[in-house]
């Protein structure tokens, strides 16, 4: 699925939903409602498609309506009686209602259409068991008219027979009837990881090939603990000859790729099973969900990879890093589609990448590869955004435009990926203006996705263009509904949420700020700027207890937070609580000098509790370092006049005057200073 997600074409047509596919990636991410809007408009063009029938029931018994899922996978039955999967998505509802029969009649049709499905199998072996504990009905001794709904001996016996012959016919199946499946993988020192990954697949493949580039730990007995076959590799700062000769070692007929840091995605694994069997293709690409902080299941970057292909000669890869194989397949005239199999990745998160000191290895590996290939495109992008991940904005930003000048547009996820990275890196720098215009080449070149949407609010946001930022932060949400795409999915969730609330927060309307901040917060609960934001709007709305809870979450997740050190402090201040709102302000500063409103705050707080001499000193160290406030002049002119020192005010509000001429309250407070002065004298 591509990643132009306009919803209208140029000749205002609109293009094709695919109900059945967007109706699997909610029901695999548990939108149970949006996987049931989208299967129902799916069978009303489709009705026949079994597939999408059992997952609507599923996803109907997971919404808690078991009898309409029951209802459903009856009428299906009654159209399409000869697929299996619905025979025994139906048992396991009535088994878990306590219908034990009725769910063995099922579960034997399910595999006596499949003998081959070992997941039918197993449940009928469950089944089994559960029949053997019925307790059969005893015969009503002196009331021919007494209803016993308990089965008979009979009843059990009869299903016991037809279940021992489904499972004989299962037994005669041979374990290798499924399309064969080799799993490769390089590896080293991988034992922290190792595990999961084959945990993950273990059920799946027919052959696990693992490659070792010189482990010193327990890594190869784990491999060989699940049957694999390990071959040893001297490692050569080449990815791609290393993933060549796990390769080599397989002898299945397509090749699944999987790093120990990735798991197949639980619900993805009959898809992928489905998918082999489809003999018009001969690779696919996975979606990978990058899980980029440990703490944050909203952190998530998908991109698509091909590691799903046929086990062919031609088929190898290239590159030392990123390496690819599509380049191979395409030149080979293979057919390449995308597949909504997920696979999660962990390798990303930034502990992981420290501690295995992956940015300095891959930065290296990618300068030598684009040494070799000056120009390419993928490798100008892999090579920013490894030095973007590493904090090498400058070096990010140098690489990110040569990408953005030679990227191709058919290539929709690098081509959206590039130009969001290159306009990230510009607002990172400072530099919103020149964001914001690569965010209007990427439209110009017909470049669209919600992610750039987000960018280019955020440019917005701090060019101070509140209106138009809410404007793409609007769009960002509403590109991205009903359609599966790659990149940073925040940009349909607390990161766009976020930054509505900034411009509606400095915009001063602080119940929308709320409305959104409160969303972002859902969705990412850990996300600390959420948190200060939501405090300093409640604060402004006078809500002192829900400020308080989201000024705690944001310092228990930020503790050196300067900015929500200040925000408790002015909810100290509000709460008459002097002493504690000057200690905040002290902290500010003491975790961050250069943040000079902190005197201000301070000052604010002594004038307002009547400490004019307290706020005239902390004034007066502000317009120390920041001489050019006005306002701080025209606070120190009103401690002055509070203190009765006139002619120290009468200064103060003539400095006031100078820096800001059209200050309606300095040159007011000056008039009335001098009206009250003339008429002391007159008197």
């Amino acid at each position: 699925m591509t990643l132009r997600i306009n919803t209208q074409s140029k000749d205002n047509t609109t293009q094709h939903v695919d109900n059945k596919q967007l109706g699997l990636r909610f029901y695999s991410e548990k939108h149970w409602l949006e996987a049931v809007s989208h299967f129902e408009k799916e069978l009303e063009n489709n009705p026949n498609d079994a597939t999408v029938t059992n997952y609507l029931a599923l996803a109907y018994d997971n919404l808690g309506d078991s009898k309409k899922a029951r209802t459903i996978l009856g009428e299906a039955i009654k159209v399409m009686p000869d697929f299996a999967d619905t025979y025994r998505t139906l048992s396991l509802l009535l088994s878990r209602d306590g219908r034990i029969l009725e769910a063995a009649d099922n579960a034997c049709k399910a595999v006596e259409l499949d003998p081959s499905n070992r997941d039918s199998v197993n449940f009928l072996k469950k089944i089994r068991a559960n029949i053997c504990d019925l307790k059969p009905a005893n015969k009503c001794k002196g009331n021919k008219h007494k209803v016993n709904h308990s089965p008979t001996q009979e009843d059990i016996n009869s299903r016991l027979r037809r279940l021992k012959s489904a499972l004989n016919k299962a037994d005669s199946v041979p374990q290798k009837s499924k399309a064969n499946l080799s799993l490769c993988m390089i590896v080293k020192n991988e034992e922290e990881y190792l595990r999961g990954c084959l945990e993950s697949v273990k059920d799946i493949v027919d052959e696990i090939v693992i490659v070792d580039t010189g482990s010193i730990d327990t890594t190869v007995k784990i491999a060989k603990s699940y049957g694999a076959k390990v071959c040893s590799y001297p490692w050569n700062d080449s990815f791609a000859d290393a993933r060549n000769n796990a390769i080599e070692h397989a002898t299945g007929e397509w090749i699944l790729v999987l790093d120990a840091d990735e798991r197949l995605d639980e619900n993805s694994k009959e898809t992928l099973l489905n998918a082999i069997k489809n003999p018009a293709v001969d690779a696919y690409e996975l979606l990978f969900y990058n899980h980029n902080r440990a703490d944050s299941e909203a952190d998530v970057f998908v991109h698509p990879t091909c590691r799903l292909y046929r086990n062919k000669p031609e088929y190898r890869y290239k590159g030392r890093v990123h390496e690819m194989i599509v380049p191979s397949i395409e030149a080979a005239e293979g057919t390449i589609k995308r597949l909504e199999a997920k696979v999660h990745h962990y390798g990303y998160q930034p502990e992981v990448m420290v501690k295995r000191n992956k940015h300095e290895r891959y930065i290296r590996l990618l300068k030598a590869d684009l040494a070799e290939n000056p120009g390419d495109a993928h490798c100008l992008y892999n090579l920013a955004a490894a030095y973007s991940s590493y904090g090498d904005m400058k070096n990010a930003l140098k690489y990110f435009d040569q990408a953005s000048k030679l990227v191709n547009t058919k290539q929709d996820f690098y081509a959206a990926a590039t130009f969001c990275g290159l306009v990230n890196t510009l607002c990172s720098l400072n530099d919103p203006e020149t964001a914001l215009a690569a965010a209007e080449r990427a439209e110009s070149m017909n470049i669209h996705h919600p992610q750039l949407c987000l960018c280019r609010g955020n440019a917005l946001l701090l060019m101070k263009r509140y209106e138009e930022a809410i404007h793409w932060f609007k769009s960002a949400l509403e590109t991205g509904q009903n359609i599966t795409i790659t990149g940073d999915m925040a940009a349909l969730g607390y990161k766009t949420y976020y930054g509505m609330a900034s411009a509606y927060s400095a915009l001063g309307d602080y119940t929308k700020a709320v409305q959104f901040g409160e969303k972002a917060v859902t969705e990412n609960p850990n996300h600390a700027l959420s948190h200060e934001l939501l405090a300093d709007s409640y604060l402004n709305l006078k809500q002192y207890n829900k400020c308080r809870t989201h000024i705690d979450r944001c310092l228990e997740l930020d503790t050196d937070s300067p900015s929500a050190q200040m925000v408790m402090g002015k909810l100290h201040a509000a709460q008459d609580e002097v002493a504690a709102a000057l200690d905040c302000f002290v902290k500010v500063l003491e975790l961050d000098p250069s943040l000079v409103e902190a005197y201000a705050a301070a000052g604010d707080t002594l004038y307002s509790h009547g400490n004019y001499t307290g706020a005239a000193n902390v004034y007066q160290n502000y317009l120390s370092v920041n001489p050019d406030s006005a306002d701080g002049f025209i606070s120190l002119g009103n401690c002055y006049r509070q203190m009765g020192v006139y002619d120290a005010a009468k200064i103060a509000y003539q400095q006031a005057l100078k820096l800001w001429p059209e200050s309606k309250e300095a040159s007011g407070s000056l008039a009335g200073l001098e009206e009250m002065t003339a008429a002391c004298q007159a008197a």
